[in-house]
């Protein structure tokens, strides 16, 4: 049987705090103080930052429109930055190769391979372009193949 006195589900005692008062050392009153104001904040709220007289500029309907419109077109309209970009070099070398065979009046893959730094196959394709636009003449086949301003 049960004890009345007795309940099924004991409750632990409470334990008794242990406290002990330590006298601050000289001068730390204020050190406690100014750290305690510290943590609370300023006492006054900030004022709220001037109005501007004129509102943000909104950005170019232009520049955000491929982003509006999908991923898609937005790397759509990369890719043909990018070609852009590539057939504006391409043009510049073109242009240093015509003003080259002008200079000189004739020229040879060697010369257009070491104005420009680039390979036979990429200087003979470059070539290859000028005569087919007409703006070079070309002189003989394989080895001996010279290049004219037309």
């Amino acid at each position: 049987m049960m004890d009345p006195d007795i309940s099924p589900q004991a409750e632990p005692e409470a334990t008794p705090e242990i406290s002990a008062e330590v006298a601050p050392a000289p001068g730390s009153e204020q050190v406690i103080q100014e750290t305690q104001s510290a943590q609370s904040g300023p006492a006054e709220p900030a004022p709220p930052p001037p109005a501007s007289a004129s509102p943000a500029p909104e950005t170019p309907l232009s520049a955000s429109l491929p982003l509006m419109l999908g991923p898609a077109l937005a790397i759509k309209n990369l890719a043909q930055q990018a070609l852009e970009k590539l057939q504006f070099r391409k043009k510049g070398r073109l242009d240093k190769i015509i003003e080259l065979a002008r200079r000189k009046g004739s020229i040879v893959n060697n010369d257009v391979e070491m104005l420009l730094k680039v390979s036979d196959a990429t200087a003979s394709r470059y070539l290859a372009e000028l005569v087919k636009q007409g703006t070079l003449r070309q002189k003989g086949v394989r080895a001996g193949t010279t290049y004219e301003p037309a």
